[in-house]
């Protein structure tokens, strides 16, 4: 699963299957956070159920057409649920009784119905999912295997959480549906709905995700962090088994090890981590998330490092500060990462920067490597991409479409730069758009993303860099952009249609020797060309300089 962040768009994810060849672009979702925590008190929000599709209706004007597909959390007072048992091993939701006193933790029962069987009310001091276990009424378990309604006194343990549940224990249960009712004034525990449609700006259709404890009316809820109303994630990373993202001046990790959990009530070191971004000067607007020994924030006007202690522990709710590595700022343009080291563009987007660990300070420092060339990226960067075999080369695609290409190494220091430029066509210059590097496990393939001009139509194609072994003399020349290569022997070349109309060169082998084969030719209308003679290793493609 690939994860993806925009401003303007809902998170998305691209799914692979199986086969490695079917692919799925979806929404992401996550069911239980983040919110934005607001003053709520002068509008109190009343759901009509607690499963399925419902309505919920706020008492002054509230939505708009833009919360729809956001999250809403509503907590009311107390418990009250109703539940229908038909079956063996069937259980109401867990009422959370929390008090010091008899008349705190007491709740009342209501069963109604047909059915055949014997209810038992169960205790967990673990959770409301384990640790059950009988509730007894002087020495004999709470049952009825009739309708009955009465109240409980839950067992009183000062500052602690009882769960009480009612249902058929195995084998308890002969036939029928016990609806089962149960009531607690105290405690609560919150709803989580999905905004489905707007009906009018006090009330909106919604997705029963987690129902609450109620269905009373409450001034305690909140809208999801994340809508077309208050806007999406511009940044998305993985850091210490939590996944980031990062818009406006906030960021939310989820929970350890679940891509999908950004809940508040989950407590302890693996909870959810959510903050602001506040180390002092200007807001700073979150544009990119790097992994390096620390986790690493580019803002348009800070570099930050977070981190935990001196001694680097994991991250966790509690246990975590940020402060600033520097004071640039970044573009909103992907960074690299090299080893220990991050590569990323500065935010006038000129300048290429490096982040490097300093022992002395013992936190990330900024440098430019920009020293030895300056007006390099004159026109702007735009992308950025780590070759790291044969050699280790920082490509870049700047404003023109041309490839500023860094070759760097830390280690031996060796830095310099060269400009990688595509050939044009005759009817105007190449734009190379985007550059990719896939690892391999010889050298690294590198694809350009080019746009053309070709037969009078503007054209884009995925173009695969020639290996260094591969244009190094010999029986092979792959020496020409947009080129496709005949083993031969052969007289006429096809495969030629990304190129009618275009002047091309050819090398190859003829009668035993190795070079240029001709001049140049004109690729015809069916993407062919006409050699003199035959000819073995054929390379066709526009020529360069």
């Amino acid at each position: 699963v690939v994860f993806l962040a925009c401003t303007s768009w809902q998170q998305r994810k691209i799914e692979r299957r199986n086969s490695g060849r079917s692919w799925s672009l979806v929404l992401y979702e996550s069911d239980d956070g983040p919110f934005v925590t607001a003053d709520t008190r002068n509008v109190r929000m009343t759901p009509a159920a607690s499963f399925g599709l419902t309505t919920i209706t706020a008492s002054a004007s509230t939505f708009n057409t833009n919360h729809v597909g956001s999250l809403i959390q509503l907590t009311p007072t107390g418990y009250g649920g109703t539940f229908n048992l038909s079956g063996e091993d069937q259980w109401t939701d867990a009422i959370r009784v929390y008090g010091a006193n008899d008349n705190d933790t007491s709740f009342t029962s209501l069963v109604t119905g047909t059915w055949v069987g014997t209810l038992q009310i169960q205790r967990s001091y673990d959770g409301p999912e384990t640790g059950f276990i009988d509730v007894a009424a002087g020495t004999t378990p709470w049952t009825t295997t009739v309708n009955a309604s009465g109240g409980h006194s839950g067992q009183v343990i000062y500052n602690a959480a009882i769960w009480y549940r009612f249902g058929f224990k195995p084998g308890a249960y002969t036939s029928g549906t016990a609806t089962v009712t149960l009531t607690y004034r105290g405690g609560g525990a919150s709803g989580v709905y999905r905004i489905t449609g707007y009906s009018s700006s006090t009330s909106v259709t919604a997705q029963t995700l987690t129902a609450p404890s109620s269905l009373v009316s409450t001034d305690d809820w909140s809208l999801g962090a994340w809508s077309t109303d208050a806007g999406f994630p511009a940044a998305v990373g993985f850091y210490d088994g939590r996944l980031f993202f990062g818009g406006s001046d906030k960021f939310w990790g989820s929970e350890s090890d679940n891509y999908y959990a950004f809940n508040l009530d989950d407590e302890g070191a693996s909870g959810s981590i959510q903050r602001a971004v506040a180390t002092g000067g200007a807001i700073n607007l979150i544009k990119w998330f790097l992994p390096l020994q620390r986790f690493i924030i580019g803002a348009n006007g800070a570099e930050i490092s977070v981190r935990s202690s001196s001694f680097d522990e994991p991250l966790t709710p509690t246990n975590i500060t940020l402060k600033d590595a520097a004071t640039h700022g970044v573009a909103a343009i992907s960074p690299v990462k090299m080893d220990g080291r991050g590569l990323y563009v500065h935010r006038d987007g000129l300048r290429l920067f490096e982040l490097a660990y300093d022992v002395e300070s013992n936190d990330y420092r900024v440098n430019s490597i920009m020293l030895l060339n300056d007006t390099i990226g004159t026109g702007g960067f735009l992308g950025l991409a780590v070759q790291r075999s044969p050699e280790n080369y920082i490509w870049t695609v700047r404003g023109d479409g041309q490839c500023p290409v860094l070759i760097y190494d830390p280690r031996e220091k060796t830095t310099g730069w060269f400009r990688f430029v595509s050939a044009a066509s005759a009817a105007g210059v190449a734009i190379v758009e985007d550059v990719v590097v896939l690892p391999s496990s010889g050298p690294d393939r590198v694809y350009l993303s080019v746009k053309r001009t070709i037969n009078g139509s503007t054209v884009r194609y995925l173009e695969k860099l020639a290996l260094h072994t591969e244009a190094e003399g010999g029986a092979t020349n792959n020496m020409a952009d947009s080129y496709v290569t005949t083993a031969g022997p052969v007289t006429v070349v096809t495969g030629l249609t990304h190129l009618v109309g275009e002047t091309v060169v050819a090398w190859g082998t003829t009668g035993g020797v190795t070079g240029p084969i001709g001049t140049t030719y004109t690729v015809n209308g069916s993407g062919e060309i006409t050699l003199p003679s035959s000819s073995t290793g054929v390379t066709t493609g526009l020529s360069y300089d």
